[in-house]
């Protein structure tokens, strides 16, 4: 018993000094790069989205949807309508927006999974934004960069999770309720891109909440 007690403390030991040498091998990446490299990466996706769906037909209810969402936001600023009535009308109005834009939404978080985890994944932690700033990816196990880490941390800091459980909710929830959830996940959402700006900031090591869950860290590859 003994001594299979000293095995794992002796494995905890090692894994402990693989992790404190890629970290010492590297230099983090600074904010203010990651900030960049991740703009220009957000203006490519948002291009490439834009350029798919342009080809594609949008549903014809889609626009009077949108007029019809405008035309209520503008009536509760304009104080011509109650915080009750606007949210009984948004409630309706919200789910058929999405709805009726459902396939743009799943094309979206398909080119945010394409290229920020697959792309991402051949070109060995970094993308264009990332070469661009000299900052890449790596993995703080030990071991190489794998695409389940690079998955996990866009899960996260891309979106892409709370992308897809509002494509689910719109799917398989009633009118009633999408709104009270796609609204819920998107307070969330912001929550977490809070805590993990404050993290990047104010970390030594500069690491935010994806970066912890997934191994990870940005480091300067200048």
């Amino acid at each position: 018993m003994a001594k299979k007690e000293e095995k794992i403390i002796e494995a905890e030991v090692v894994e402990k000094d693989s992790k404190d040498k890629v970290e010492d091998d590297y230099e983090k990446a600074y904010f203010f790069p990651r900030a960049i490299a991740y703009f220009i990466d957000i203006i490519l996706v948002a291009f490439i989205t834009t350029g798919i769906l342009l080809c594609i037909p949008t549903n014809k209810n889609y626009d009077k949807y949108v007029k019809e969402y405008k035309e209520v936001q503008q009536q509760f600023m304009d104080k011509e309508i109650t915080l009750e009535q606007y949210m009984d009308k948004s409630v309706s109005i919200v789910y058929d927006v999405d709805y009726s834009n459902c396939a743009g939404m799943i094309i979206q978080v398909t080119v945010l999974v394409l290229y920020f985890v697959v792309f991402q994944a051949y070109n060995k932690g970094q993308t264009i934004g990332k070469k661009i700033m000299k900052i890449k990816l790596i993995s703080t196990d030990g071991n190489d960069l794998n695409i389940n880490q690079i998955a996990i941390r866009a899960l996260i800091i891309n979106s892409i999770l709370v992308n897809l459980l509002i494509i689910g909710a719109l799917l398989f929830s009633g009118r009633n309720v999408y709104y009270y959830i796609s609204l819920g996940l998107q307070g969330f959402e912001g929550l977490l891109v809070i805590v993990t700006l404050i993290m990047v900031l104010f970390r030594n090591d500069g690491k935010g909440l994806h970066d912890l869950l997934a191994k990870t860290q940005v480091v300067s590859n200048g």
